[in-house]
C-alpha cells in the first residue's frame, strides 16, 4: 500500500512537470515615422497553472507586458504556480511599409487577404511586397507570429531583380510556408518540410555575412550560404483569408528613410 501511495505521488509530480505553458506575444514594432523609437510586446497566456510570474530579459523585468522598450532582442521566461516554465524569444524592429497589394490589406502590422483574388494566376491566393529593402551586403532579418494552424502564408525574402512577378510562389528566394500545422523552407517554388509548429510560434529569417538562418522560437532549424550581391524585399502571399500577424524587421524602407508622413497602407482592392 505504501509503494502504491509512493508512486501515485511520483506520477502526480510527473504530470506537474508537463504543464504545458502555452503564450502568444503580440509584437508592436516600432514606427518608422523618423521620430518613434519605441516599440512594446504584449503577451496573451494560457495553460498551466496560474497564476503566471513573468521575467524579461534583458532588463530583469517582471511585467506581463513589454512597453516602451527600443529595438533589440528580448526574452520572456514564463513561470506559473507549479514551477513550469516556458520561454519565448522576441525580436523588436520596424513596422514594415507594403505595397503590391493583390487582395490584400494591411493593419497594425497584421496583413490580412480575402476570400478571392480574381486577378491572381492560383485563386484564392493573395499577396504583397515590402518598400522596405535589405540591402546588398548588409545584415537583416524579418520576423512574424503564426496565430492559427488553419491557414496557409508564405513569408520570405525575393531579390529585387523578382519583384515584377508579385504574384508567383516561385518568386522566393528564400520563405517560409505555414500549411497546417507543419512549416516548410521554400525557393523557387519548391517547398521542403522543416517540422510542425502550433499557434503562437515565433518565426525569423536573418541573414549574417553570406549566412541565412531560419528560426522558430528563435532555435535554428535550417541554415544555408547566400549571395548578398543584391537587394532584397520582402513578400507575404495568403490563401484565401489568411493572415500573418506581427510582421516586423530590422531594416527601414531607404527610399523615405525619414517617414514623415507614416501611414498604413490601405490600397484598393482588386
Amino acid at each position: 500500500m505504501k509503494l502504491v501511495k509512493i508512486v501515485f505521488s511520483l506520477l502526480l509530480i510527473v504530470g506537474v512537470s508537463r504543464a504545458q505553458i502555452n503564450v502568444k506575444g503580440r509584437i508592436d514594432h516600432i514606427v518608422p515615422d523618423g521620430t518613434d523609437t519605441l516599440g512594446n510586446i504584449y503577451l496573451t497566456v494560457s495553460g498551466g497553472t496560474s497564476p503566471y510570474t513573468y521575467t524579461w530579459n534583458p532588463g530583469g523585468t517582471n511585467v506581463k507586458d513589454l512597453t516602451n522598450v527600443t529595438a533589440n532582442s528580448y526574452t520572456v521566461t514564463v513561470k506559473d504556480n507549479v514551477a513550469a516554465t516556458a520561454s519565448y524569444k522576441y525580436k523588436l524592429g520596424y513596422k514594415t511599409r507594403w505595397t503590391n497589394f493583390i487582395s490584400s490589406f494591411i493593419r497594425r502590422d497584421t496583413i490580412f487577404g480575402l476570400t478571392a483574388a480574381p486577378n491572381y494566376p492560383y485563386t484564392g491566393m493573395n499577396s504583397a511586397v515590402s518598400k522596405s529593402t535589405l540591402k546588398a551586403s548588409t545584415d537583416g532579418w524579418v520576423q512574424w507570429v503564426v496565430n492559427s494552424t488553419a491557414l496557409t502564408t508564405y513569408v520570405g525574402f525575393l531579390d529585387s531583380v523578382s519583384i515584377g512577378q508579385t504574384g508567383l510562389i516561385s518568386d522566393f528566394d528564400y520563405g517560409l510556408v505555414h500549411s497546417g500545422s507543419t512549416f516548410y523552407r521554400t525557393s523557387g517554388g519548391t517547398n521542403t518540410s522543416l517540422g510542425t509548429f502550433v499557434a503562437g510560434d515565433v518565426f525569423r529569417i536573418e541573414r549574417v555575412g553570406t549566412t541565412l538562418t531560419y528560426y522558430k522560437n528563435s532555435v535554428s532549424v535550417y541554415s544555408v550560404t547566400v549571395s548578398t550581391s543584391k537587394d532584397w524585399k520582402m513578400k507575404v502571399i495568403l490563401n484565401g483569408s489568411s493572415y500573418c500577424n506581427d510582421i516586423g524587421a530590422s531594416f527601414l524602407d531607404t527610399a523615405n528613410t525619414n517617414f514623415p508622413n507614416y501611414v498604413e497602407d490601405i490600397p484598393n482592392i482588386v
